[in-house]
């Protein structure tokens, strides 16, 4: 049966006038003349080829096809009020403000071209990041003080919202004119012999390269430590020596040619990068940056240049 397509007014008029048992009554509330809702009533009536209401002594009732109507009618309104929210929401993100917590480590140009390419799109919005060791991500985030929060290997907490869980693998960064940097892939047999150049004991990703070493049998003697990411990778770069670190942490200088990542055959197992909100939390701006962070880190090559 064709209909013309029921307008959010009248969807109004027919839920006000269903609720009051009167189009008089439904008028005064939505300050409508009574003549207007009637009329659209009827023509809606006429084109139904039903009535909707039953014309009873001082009182409208619903007939079985107008229950059938309302029904529709309250669901779609539902519907509506929701996308209008979502709407008003997403008008808000260009005034908006979201704050990051995230270690040392991430604040690389991959992180900051995602940000670069969020404020093409919201101009107007505020975005704040500030550095935490790994112990602290989640008070911060649980406490309100920051928005998103971005780790390696954090522990479960009610009081989080896991947005993504991305795992990172660990490989060998050499010079770009080490004598391994033309491999595809190394073995750890093959890096013992160089200098190494690596994070020291308070780094998480340190805790992952001595139970590797350790499951070997084989003992490191780094000739540099250092408690700063980007103090290893620029000593690499530098040719000081080699390192073992995820795609992120030197995702600048192989976007720049002065290193390159070499997959691990002896794998090393991943450190587990997640994304984080307090739980509750509803806002869509962190949501939206969130995600665009997720789809980057998932978007790179363990073996590449991004």
């Amino acid at each position: 049966m064709p209909m013309r397509l029921l307008h959010s007014q009248l969807l109004r008029y027919l839920d006000e006038v269903a609720r009051a048992g009167s189009i008089r009554k439904a008028s005064l509330k939505l300050n409508i003349a009574s003549s207007s809702i009637n009329r659209q009533i009827l023509a809606l009536e006429a084109e139904l080829g039903s009535p909707i209401f039953q014309r009873l002594h001082r009182r409208l009732r619903l007939t079985s096809a107008g229950e059938v109507l309302i029904d529709h009618v309250r669901r779609t309104l539902k519907d509506l009020d929701r996308a209008v929210g979502q709407i008003e929401d997403l008008k808000g993100i260009r005034r908006g403000e979201v704050s990051v917590a995230l270690i040392g480590g991430l604040a690389s140009s991959l992180i900051i071209r995602v940000c670069s390419k969020f404020r093409e799109q919201y101009p107007r919005v505020k975005l704040r990041f500030r550095r935490y060791d790994g112990d602290q991500i989640a008070s911060v985030v649980t406490s309100g003080e920051c928005d998103l929060g971005l780790s390696f290997l954090l522990p479960d907490n009610p009081n989080l919202t896991v947005v993504a869980t991305i795992d990172c693998y660990v490989g060998a960064v050499v010079p770009a004119d080490h004598p391994l940097a033309k491999r595809a892939s190394v073995r750890i047999s093959d890096c013992i012999g160089f200098p190494m150049v690596l994070p020291d004991q308070t780094m998480m990703v340190r805790g992952v390269i001595d139970s590797v070493f350790q499951r070997l049998k084989v003992t490191l003697h780094p000739e540099m430590e250092s408690n700063s990411i980007e103090m290893v990778r620029g000593f690499v770069a530098s040719g000081q020596g080699i390192s073992f670190l995820n795609q992120i942490n030197i995702n600048d200088e192989r976007s720049q040619g002065t290193v390159v990542f070499l997959p691990i055959i002896d794998k090393f197992p991943p450190l587990n990068l997640k994304i984080v909100r307090r739980s509750g939390d509803r806002q869509i701006i962190p949501g939206l940056l969130a995600n665009a962070i997720k789809a980057a880190v998932e978007g790179l090559e363990p073996g590449g240049n991004t």
